[in-house]
């Protein structure tokens, strides 16, 4: 049996095996073995058809037997029925995740001892020999097939790289970051959609801006976990992250939600919303999320700028007033530059007075991008303060001063980007 899961690019076999990024598995096999336009339909059927395709170990790569020892498997070696371009056989690696068996990377046998032994230097000596009892193993076992692989099937392309190093199993930095866009700006996710219809209260101006906010509590974890805030997060043996997301539904609970590690995009991705306790069991948690405090994206940043620390560069006003200006409304753009920046000083000027009285009046914004907090403020143009602004100044904090980097459209983008930091407050 193979499913595929379209929105989050997961390919199935059989009950228990997740592939979960095809996209960057089959970079990294297409890249290994030389070849092109592989089907991973053909790998699947392969491996449930022919003998010998599953190798189950533990930590220190002892072979075990799925039949006789569950507890102490971590790792699943899929033969992949492919060879590098030097002949080798290539396993995909899985982690044991309480029965059923999830990952992506794929590599020689040799490549994969070394990524155990990176994660348990401890285990090095055993993993060292058990590799080559391994290799003698599969050898073996091998010889009983009816196929042997699948090279057979596909044409090798006319020209390999003589240089490349298969065992590196890397994708190009640009082929990652591309990956990553299209993560940001894919349509939402079918959680989310979840999430939508059993919210209780649903300020957001967009499905995208819940998206939005859904994937990036997946940046904010792994910030959570290296700062140790144990009350925001639970961690299973496989490093899932169980979450308060801050939401509520239509009953009144915390919406709790299970994000998995995603190693080449160094986040977390959401993969199920957490309906009952027995969902903590199935996953591998040894608590609930019962007492989890709702994900914060704060750490000790305050807005707290003054006439004196808020500077002002002719720099970032030349940005904004010549750079941005298809920005402001279209009857401020025929005023001159003196006419805009006396705009904008007065603007700065009522927020800090504002600010003062009023700590929220300067509202947080949390960026998906590099995980850092800006400060944006109103800028009214032609409208009264007591009106929705036309614009927003991003404020940063370099020292012990705070800068002005651009402005952005009040639009349903930016409201979306508050709403994630004050998902029950007030907006301008």
């Amino acid at each position: 049996m193979l499913q595929t899961n379209e929105t989050t690019s997961e390919f199935y076999i059989g009950n228990n095996i997740v592939i979960d990024d095809t996209e960057m598995m089959l970079s990294i096999l297409e890249k290994e073995t030389g070849l092109e336009n592989i089907d991973l339909k053909d790998m699947a059927e392969f491996v449930e058809s022919q003998k010998a395709t599953k190798f189950y170990f533990d930590r220190a790569l002892n072979g075990k037997n799925i039949l006789e020892s569950r507890s102490d498997i971590e790792y699943l070696w899929v033969d992949t029925g492919f060879l590098d371009t030097r002949d080798r056989p290539l396993f995909l690696s899985l982690i044991n995740h309480k029965g059923y068996f999830s990952g992506h990377f794929i590599g020689t046998a040799h490549y994969l001892a070394g990524t155990v032994i990176k994660y348990y230097p401890e285990n090095k000596n055993k993993v060292i020999e058990n590799e080559d009892r391994f290799k003698d193993k599969y050898r073996r076992k091998i010889a009983d097939r009816e196929i042997p692989n699948l090279m057979g099937r596909y044409h090798a392309i006319t020209e390999i790289k003589t240089n490349a190093k298969p065992e590196a199993a890397t994708v190009t930095v640009a082929s990652r970051e591309a990956k990553i866009r299209e993560y940001w700006d894919s349509k939402p996710l079918d959680i989310t959609n979840n999430i939508a219809e059993i919210l209780l209260v649903n300020n957001w101006q967009s499905i995208r801006g819940l998206d939005r906010y859904i994937k990036i509590i997946g940046v904010r974890i792994p910030q959570l976990i290296e700062q140790n805030k144990t009350d925001y997060f639970r961690l299973n043996h496989i490093r899932s992250a169980a979450v308060n997301t801050g939401l509520i539904d239509k009953y009144g609970s915390s919406v709790c939600v299970i994000y998995r590690k995603h190693l080449s995009f160094n986040l977390y991705t959401p993969q199920c919303i957490i309906e009952r306790k027995s969902d903590y069991v199935r996953e591998g948690f040894e608590a609930g999320a019962d007492d989890l405090k709702p994900v914060t994206f704060m750490n000790d940043e305050v807005f707290d700028a003054t006439a004196e620390t808020l500077d002002i560069s002719p720099r970032a006003l030349g940005h904004i007033i010549e750079g941005r200006k298809d920005r402001f409304p279209e009857e401020a753009r025929t005023l001159s530059e003196m006419a805009i920046a006396g705009k904008i000083r007065n603007a700065i000027d009522i927020g800090l007075k504002f600010q003062s009285c009023d700590q929220t009046y300067v509202k947080p914004s949390y960026s998906g991008r590099d995980g850092k907090i800006a400060w944006l403020m109103p800028l009214h143009i032609n409208r009264e303060v007591t009106e929705e602004p036309e614009l927003v100044l991003v404020i940063v904090k370099n020292g012990q001063f705070y800068e002005i980097k651009t402005i952005l459209p009040y639009d349903e983008f930016v409201k979306d980007k508050l709403t994630a930091l004050s998902l029950y407050g007030r907006l301008w």
